[in-house]
This record gives structure tokens, C-alpha cells and sequence, in this order.
């Protein structure tokens, strides 16, 4: 019987959710949703979800199907367990607290993250320091950001994410 937030349990809740009209990727930390024919641009307004991994079972539960009816793109922790090394704050800082990355339709960003925020009000989750909050109380932030990596540096030879 496979454990609640294992990483089985969560694809397959995923799965469940957003049929066959989507792929599915699992990675060692994030399992990726695209709906076919949604081409992601390189960067724009993105929403966060943030979560305790000891809440992450219930988060999932409750965020699929509206993510699944929105059909945008996200992308979500593999499992419990890779949360709560996003969390610890070593593992990977710039993410911790981040349990799910949305990337909705530019027209519908502000609207969708209201909706969300007023869904999700009350869930507990660290505060996202790299994003603004949607709602006091809510879990929901967002952010203008890449998203898909392009990779560079700095005249000074450290590295950088660029946006064109």
C-alpha cells in the first residue's frame, strides 16, 4: 500500500487528475505538468504555493482539481520527503516553502491567484522571501521570473539566470 505523500501517491493523485491530456515528468525533486499543445514562454508572472511538508498530502488534494480545471501548466514536489528537504533551508533556499510552481495564462494571472488565495486562505506554509504575497493568510504568492532556465554570468564570472 503505498504511503499518503509518497512520491507514487503523488503522481498518482496527479495522474488522476489531469488525464491523459497532459504530460507527466518526474524528477528527483519536482514532478512537471504540461497540458499538450501549451508551449511555455521563457519567463513571466508566476504563483507559488507554500506549504509544511506535514500539510503537503492535504495541499495536494485540495489544489489539484483546480489547477486541473484552470489547465495551466505547474509543477509540484515529487513527495513529502522532497519537500521537506526544500524546506530545511540548506537543501535549496531560493525554494523552500515553494510546494507547487503554477505558470497560468498570462490574461488570467491576477484572477486565478485571487481565486486560489481565497481557496487555500488559512494553510500554513513558510513565507516565500523571493515573492509577494497574493492574500494576508494565504499560502499564494507570486513573482515575474524565468521559466525555462537560460543560463549565463555576470562580468564578474558569477552565475546568472538571464531574461531577454
Amino acid at each position: 500500500m503505498e504511503k499518503s505523500g509518497s512520491s507514487d501517491w503523488v503522481n498518482r493523485v496527479v495522474r488522476k487528475y489531469v488525464g491523459a491530456d497532459c504530460s507527466v515528468t518526474q524528477g528527483s525533486v519536482w514532478l512537471a505538468v504540461r497540458p499538450d499543445g501549451v508551449v511555455l514562454p521563457e519567463h513571466g508572472w508566476k504563483l507559488h504555493v507554500s506549504s509544511r511538508a506535514a500539510d503537503f498530502p492535504e495541499l495536494v488534494e485540495r489544489l489539484l482539481p483546480l489547477l486541473a480545471a484552470e489547465g495551466c501548466s505547474f509543477k509540484l514536489a515529487c513527495s513529502q520527503r522532497a519537500l521537506h528537504a526544500l524546506n530545511d533551508g540548506h537543501t535549496a533556499p531560493a525554494s523552500v516553502g515553494k510546494a507547487f510552481t503554477i505558470y497560468p495564462d498570462p490574461r488570467r494571472v491576477r484572477e486565478f491567484g485571487l481565486r486560489l488565495a481565497e481557496e487555500l486562505r488559512g494553510h500554513q506554509g513558510p513565507r516565500i522571501l523571493s515573492d509577494r504575497r497574493v492574500l494576508a493568510k494565504s499560502p499564494v504568492y507570486y513573482r515575474y521570473g524565468s521559466f525555462t532556465a537560460r543560463r549565463g554570468s555576470h562580468a564578474s564570472g558569477a552565475p546568472a539566470t538571464k531574461i531577454r
